[in-house]
């Protein structure tokens, strides 16, 4: 059996699993004596092309996204420049789908699929939701439907990930191993396989295949049907941030990266390796600035992979051959938006980054600014590119446009989004799933 052959390797890592979900996640009241090491840092010590600055500058004509299937709306992670009009955006409503107390976050994504809202909570309940009809609709998004999938287990992160496979429909991955598919107009579970091992990433959708990863850095390729196709196991790590990128599907290619700093590339079909890379530190100071780890999804467009590390690089590959196109010196978590010609991520300390796909050449960076109590942003979402800007919804709620081309700020919009985790654009809606469980909606 195939399951079987990750088992040991998941014995190991359940230790290093538990202690890193309360490492990265928990923290009690009592303050637990010694020195504290900053995880995320920030090495994006990159200067601005000033060549590249002067050039001309466009991006593809933006697109109404009607169907956000799956994480970073399709299997290539290529979100590409999205319809929303930044001088009326506004804020529409919000709905709760599932308080998390203040004390666990929410990483599940959000999918939609034909005016329905699909989200996962921390209760581990999946939840649909009806979306707004379009810009200025002033009634909130409403509850349909709420199924319990993993709400017995006592884990911060219980839903991983959901994606929504037409004709099946909804697929939903959670910390006890299993992958289930719900029927998408009752919520009602159709089936489920266990993978045996925590599952906490979205899975990615392609040619009625499944690929999720799990947390002891096994990759399994499942058929419509939950039938296991192929895995591939890798030593896990002792230090994990709590998640994974989600695989990356384009050109019969899998590309998935990894807690050692690792990525790979596999054949879709067989799950044969092609081809792998490695993501060194940039720093060698000390233990904590070592973590490989690689948490940002990857991203293909055309023939190039992009593959942004937390404490590493942002390197683009060839995809068919793995050759490495260009890298810098790059600290980030959270996966990068492509649009045409251009390359937009966000570092670990707030500033957001221009690059050439191409050549990896910077056209500009701009930090994120402060918030009205005169502090700093501690966490972010993935940029999106939307209508010709570059937008990022803040943990104070604030929604920062950036000018696409030249990194200028050109409008914050307060809101009451609590440290957010996920953002998708849908019919030219915003979508915004805060930590603490509610789903709010501008546009």
């Amino acid at each position: 059996m195939l399951k079987k052959k990750c088992l040991e390797k998941r014995r190991l890592c359940l230790g290093f699993c538990a202690a890193a979900a309360l490492f990265f996640v928990g923290c009690s009241g009592t303050k637990i004596k010694g020195k504290r090491e900053l995880l995320i840092t920030s090495l994006s010590e990159i200067s601005v092309d000033k060549n590249l600055a002067s050039t001309p500058f466009s991006l593809p004509a933006c697109k109404n996204k009607k169907q956000w299937l799956q994480n970073q709306g399709g299997a290539a992670h290529e979100v590409g420049h999205l319809c929303l009009d930044a001088a009326g955006v506004k804020w529409l409503g919000r709905v709760s789908v599932g308080h998390a107390g203040g004390k666990q976050s929410l990483i599940s994504n959000i999918v939609s699929y034909d005016g329905v809202l699909f989200v996962g909570t921390t209760q581990g309940n999946v939840v649909a939701v009806a979306a707004l009809a379009g810009k200025g609709v002033a009634s909130a998004p409403r509850v349909l439907w709420k199924t319990a999938l993993a709400t017995k287990i006592e884990d911060p992160s219980k839903i991983g990930g959901l994606a929504f496979l037409p004709g099946a429909g909804v697929v939903a991955s959670a910390a006890t191993g299993e992958v289930a598919l719900l029927d998408a107009q009752t919520g009602k579970v159709k089936k489920t396989q266990n993978l045996e091992c925590a599952l906490r990433s979205a899975p990615t959708l392609s040619k009625n295949r499944i690929f999720i990863q799990g947390n002891n850095n096994a990759l399994f390729g499942l058929d419509h049907q939950l039938n296991l196709l192929w895995q591939h196991c890798d030593p896990p790590e002792n230090v994990l941030f709590l998640g994974n990128g989600a695989p990356a599907v384009d050109r019969d290619s899998v590309v998935a990266v990894y807690s050692t700093g690792e990525y790979k590339a596999y054949d879709e079909a067989s799950g044969s390796e092609l081809w792998f890379d490695f993501m060194t530190a940039s720093s060698q100071d000390d233990t904590a600035a070592n973590v490989l780890h690689i948490y940002a999804s990857p991203v293909i467009a055309g023939n190039l992979v992009f593959v942004l590390g937390h404490n590493g690089h942002l390197s683009a590959n060839a995809l068919h051959s793995g050759a490495r196109v260009w890298s810098v010196p790059f600290s980030g978590i959270h996966t990068p938006a492509l649009a045409g010609n251009w390359l937009f991520a966000l570092d670990n300390e707030g500033a957001a980054f221009c690059f050439e796909k191409t050549t990896g050449k910077l056209r500009w960076r701009s930090a994120l600014p402060e918030n009205k109590a005169k502090k700093r942003p501690k966490n972010w979402t993935a940029p999106l590119v939307l209508g010709g800007h570059v937008v990022v919804v803040t943990n104070s709620g604030d929604l920062v446009f950036f000018d696409a081309k030249d990194g200028r700020v050109v409008q914050i919009l307060p809101s009451r989004v609590n440290n957010p985790s996920a953002a998708i654009v849908v019919d030219k809606v915003l979508y915004v799933l805060s930590s603490d469980g509610y789903l709010y909606a501008f546009g």
